[in-house]
């Protein structure tokens, strides 16, 4: 089940119908969900959620982010509030794409598919296209709009008529801010302790991507060159799997 993947996350809801519900829309997700970059030019997202899986990581972050902020005593939530919201974080960027038709149609005719700017709205229709099931429709209609307007002010795009919503209460002003946070660039989130995050290649097999040492198997790389590796670590922002690689060939050469 795809949900599984999200295992840490859902554990976070209280509500068990809300957290089943979560569990339903993970488990309906487009496959591309769990494969794509959060970032289809690589402009827009930091490190951890570029490369494969990279959008299902930025939704993790959003959700660990969402949690830290509403964990404040300052947001006297109800438990079912939150938890509403924490499905929004889980589902908010399901469209990103487009819908799984539009998106495998576009690979189909060998096209490049980016984001697609409506994803909120297409997002917030996924949700309510379950009205009349698992919960009740107010609750639904919640989730939906904390979904819609988690662009915030970025609701325009010159190539398109269109005017998404901007986030109005507290929980949709948290949502987006939590997405906007997860997306700067200089802010890291490690992974580190959660193994359904990344789905790594044979580290035997991996072959260093960099020019100093291009299509060499970084194994080798890491006894031949190992300052290489340092210089790496401290000095490049690496993208996954490789800096996960290095991270571990570098741990075990201090063992």
């Amino acid at each position: 089940m795809k949900s599984e993947l999200f295992q840490n996350e859902l554990k976070t809801i209280q509500s068990d119908d809300i957290r089943d519900f979560a569990k339903v829309v993970l488990d309906d997700a487009p496959d591309y969900f769990f494969k794509v970059a959060a970032s289809s030019t690589g402009k827009y997202h930091p490190a951890y959620a570029l490369g494969d899986g990279g959008l299902m990581r930025h939704t993790k972050a959003v959700l660990r982010i969402y949690n830290y902020i509403v964990g404040l005593e300052q947001y006297p939530f109800g438990e079912r509030v939150i938890d509403l919201g924490r499905v929004a974080c889980l589902a908010h960027d399901i469209q990103k794409s487009g819908t799984e038709e539009y998106y495998n149609e576009k690979l189909k005719d060998g096209k490049k598919v980016f984001t697609v700017f409506n994803h909120p709205l297409l997002a917030a229709e996924y949700i309510r296209n379950y009205k009349g099931m698992y919960l009740e429709d107010d609750d639904l209609e919640d989730i939906a709009r904390l979904i819609e307007t988690h662009m915030g002010q970025w609701n325009t795009d010159k190539r398109e008529n269109i005017i998404l919503p901007k986030a109005k209460s507290e929980v949709e002003k948290i949502v987006h801010l939590a997405d906007y946070l997860a997306s700067r660039k200089d802010i890291d989130i490690s992974f580190e302790d959660d193994v359904n995050a990344y789905d790594l290649p044979d580290i035997k097999t991996y072959k260093c991507p960099y020019k100093k040492h291009k299509d060499e198997l970084l194994t080798d790389v890491a006894k031949t060159d190992p300052e290489y590796l340092e210089w790496l670590h401290e000095n490049v922002n690496m993208r996954e799997p490789m800096k996960t690689f290095v991270n571990e060939l570098l741990k075990n050469k201090t063992n």
